[in-house]
């Protein structure tokens, strides 16, 4: 009887993990990166002497600045670009600036596929930019490009591929 206590005991095990594997629902893995403020650059030589970089972020000081933001795309393969792309901002509503943020999706030489731009609303504080695009080509790669007013900086950018 042991052998076969066994053998029922291996059978409702192995039937139990079949049924849990296949009434599990399914999970799609996201491929999220977030990024510090502090991973862009000047995209102008000239604009490094007006940025700081803080744990909390890239910021300007007492004059605007214009920055890019290396991005990893490791999905070559995906056409629809990206699922979720968000910059969170310091905007400083400075006279009627505010800081803005644009993602591009370029092919292998550079030629924009998609692009999108957002822009801080009208009050000071952290914001969320969504900077999303909808379409990529195979072995392209994604950029983004910010402008920011014075006294206002980046805090940190999430970018999840399909």
């Amino acid at each position: 009887m042991t052998i076969f206590n066994n053998a029922l005991g291996v059978v409702i095990a192995s039937a139990l993990v079949l049924c849990a594997t296949l009434g599990a629902p399914q999970a799609f893995a996201d491929d999220q990166k977030v990024y510090h403020g502090t991973t862009c650059r000047p995209f102008y030589p000239a604009d490094a002497a007006k940025l700081t970089a803080f744990q909390f972020g890239l910021f300007t000081g007492a004059s605007a600045a214009y920055i890019t933001c290396p991005i990893v795309r490791d999905n070559v393969a995906n056409l629809n670009g990206t699922k979720e792309a968000v910059v969170t901002v310091f905007n400083r509503r400075y006279i009627d600036a505010n800081a803005g943020c644009t993602l591009w999706s370029t092919d292998q030489i550079g030629n924009t596929v998609a692009s999108k731009g957002d822009v801080a609303d009208s009050f000071s504080g952290d914001q969320e930019l969504n900077v999303n695009v909808s379409a990529s080509v195979s072995g392209g790669s994604y950029s983004m490009t910010c402008w920011l007013p014075p006294y206002s900086g980046i805090r940190s950018y999430r970018i999840n591929e399909f």
